[in-house]
């Protein structure tokens, strides 16, 4: 099985034409996605977990989709607030430094707006 760094982040995006075609398996089997997504384009980030075997997935997630050999498994998804158009590929592959160093700044100033907020409701 590949090697997986805990804490790792992977963005999401998604260069498919339907959302069905779309599959991000994550912690909790529970969650509704949308029915509609953006195409080509960077949706967000999601923290890595685990990567598992197609077996060990098959014990974990009986009822799971992927039939990928192996599967990552991730959690704490945060969209960004814009999203940024993008021509990749359908694996996992670098990210552009332009759009990379783009989509962390539109996050911290969401961050810093966020806190401003908090602060001006407690003054």
């Amino acid at each position: 099985m590949p090697n997986t760094p805990e804490g790792v982040r992977v963005t999401i995006t998604n260069e498919l034409p339907t959302p069905s075609q779309l599959l991000i398996v994550l912690s909790d089997d529970n969650i509704n996605f949308p029915s509609q997504y953006p195409t080509s384009c960077l949706l967000g980030y999601v923290d890595v977990l685990d990567c598992l075997s197609q077996e060990d997935y098959r014990l974990q997630h009986p009822q799971g989709r992927s039939l990928s050999p192996y599967v990552l498994v991730c959690d704490n998804p945060h969209p960004l607030p814009i999203y940024f158009p993008i021509q990749g590929n359908h694996k996992i592959y670098k990210l552009d430094s332009k759009i990379h160093l783009a989509a962390q700044k539109s996050l911290q100033r969401i961050a810093k707006l966020q806190a401003e907020k908090m602060a001006e409701e407690f003054i």
